[in-house]
């Protein structure tokens, strides 16, 4: 649409019958700045006519303003850039900044109301910018940090720590610091470590290898943080499962039992590490003076039983039976010593259960006289043969023996491992401490005869090991 609201020309219409061809008109006085202004030569009263204005910026320069004061006897219409007329019928267009070379145009349509000449002056003003120039620079510092996931305990890790510049200035005094965790160590014995790196430009980066030793089982985790001059700090981290090949047995059996019977021992192994051990070896040993009757599963050679197992994974647990017998008496310990090997090396653990083996007494007593029948009126005294013997696996204690004869009979004197005693019919022996396996001690008691008839003698043995006491009769011919 144009200013006189008639939108474009038609073609047979002149647009000089509106206004003239336009008419520069330039100024060079201004240093920094070029004016150039353009209007028609004439206009038709009522019907608007643009003027244009130019200005080109000899130097780069700021704060520009441009002035133009309306015609006299005209309104204003319009203009691009956009303005409003003050109160002085002056329009005013402001420029922050203008570069060296750079044009800005200006149009303003007016409509003159009255005939006559009609003035439309412009005016510019601008400051000039002079521009310093300073490059201003980022350091930016990253760090990185990697080593093994995982490792052995005890054994030696490799960390490596990069510290780059990426930004675009250098970095000034860099500092690396490394915290070591509850589970690593140093060979300085020092748990923070230090590295000056002194100045590290755009683009350079730096390198440090350390070596450290896994002293504690579990996962750990190494912190490394670097700092620079006037910079922010910058960290990185990095976690290792530290292993512990581990193997735990234990051995479980009766504290006592019998000779000659068998007894059942239960050995239980478990993995309750981290890694899978292989090549699992059980070796029960009985001790000397035992057999081993039975072991499910294992090689039984002699007195040792062994089991095998290829793979044995974290966390498992795998039983194993042994029955053994003993021969002798006493307390005896039985063996066992698990030996593997991971991934992390060999791990060797031994159990061990004591069992004392106990023999039964069994004492016995025979009696037997040596002279049967015999005369009153002739040789009328006999002798009774008492035999006590241990027949069983273990001693008995406290033996006692005791005689009762009836009336025929008279105890004369008595003979023995320990003292006897005469009182009446009745002859005491004082006990025997103890009596081994397989010892055998005889009593002799004399008696004579004072009244015939059919005599008998009995004889009364008691022990610890006897539960009740056990009796033994001889009968004796007397005429």
């Amino acid at each position: 649409m144009y200013p006189c609201g008639r939108g474009k020309c038609e073609p047979d219409f002149p647009q000089e019958r509106c206004y003239g061809n336009m008419h520069t008109y330039n100024t060079n006085d201004d240093c920094i700045v070029d004016l150039c202004q353009r209007a028609p030569e004439f206009s038709t009263v009522g019907s608007p006519y643009p003027i244009e204005i130019y200005i080109t910026a000899k130097k780069e320069c700021a704060d520009v303003v441009v002035n133009q004061t309306l015609p006299c006897d005209s309104e204003f219409v319009m203009s691009e850039p956009p303005t409003c007329p003050d109160r002085n019928n002056s329009l005013r267009w402001e420029f922050p900044h203008m570069k060296c070379g750079e044009t800005q145009k200006i149009c303003v349509w007016v409509r003159p109301l009255k005939e006559g000449c009609c003035l439309a002056a412009a005016t510019v003003c601008a400051c000039p910018q002079l521009c310093a120039y300073t490059n201003c620079v980022q350091p930016v510092v990253c760090i990185k940090k990697w080593g093994p996931e995982c490792a052995c305990l005890y054994c030696p890790l490799c960390y490596s720590i990069e510290v780059c510049n990426s930004g675009s200035g250098t970095a000034y005094d860099v500092v690396v610091q490394d915290q070591l965790p509850k589970g690593l160590s140093h060979s300085s014995g020092m748990h923070c470590l230090s590295y000056e790196l002194g100045d590290l430009c755009p683009g350079e980066s730096r390198r440090i290898n350390l070596d450290l030793c896994a002293s504690e089982r579990g996962c750990v985790t190494n912190i490394a943080t670097v700092s620079y001059c006037g910079g922010p700090k910058c960290s990185a981290e990095w976690s290792t499962l530290i292993n512990e090949p581990c193997v735990e047995v234990t051995k479980t059996g009766p504290d006592w039992a019998y000779i000659c019977k068998n007894v059942d021992y239960t050995i239980t192994v478990t993995n309750p590490g981290d890694l899978v051990l292989y090549d699992v070896t059980v070796d029960d040993i009985a001790p000397p003076g035992t057999v081993i009757v039975e072991a499910p599963g294992a090689e039984v050679c002699c007195n040792r039983a062994i089991w095998c197992i290829p793979e044995f994974c974290p966390g498992e647990t795998k039983r194993f039976c042994v029955t053994v017998r003993s021969q002798v008496t006493g307390c005896l310990t039985n063996q066992v010593t698990v030996t593997t090997n991971s991934d992390c090396g060999q791990c060797v653990s031994c159990a061990e259960a004591t069992t004392c083996w106990k023999g039964i007494p069994a004492t016995h007593m025979c009696m037997v006289d040596t002279c049967d029948p015999i005369c009153i009126d002739g040789d009328n005294t006999t002798m009774y043969r008492i035999c006590v013997s241990n027949r069983g696996s273990a001693e008995d204690c406290n033996v006692k023996l005791s005689l009762k004869f009836t009336n025929e009979l008279q105890p004369v004197c008595a003979d023995g491992p320990t003292r006897g005693s005469v009182s009446g019919q009745t002859v005491t022996f004082e006990p025997i401490d103890r009596l081994a396996p397989g010892e055998c001690t005889e009593y002799c008691v004399t008696v004579k005869a004072v009244s015939i008839g059919e005599a008998r003698a009995e004889a009364t043995l008691s022990s610890e090991g006897l539960g009740s006491p056990v009796t033994d009769t001889e009968s004796t011919h007397v005429y």
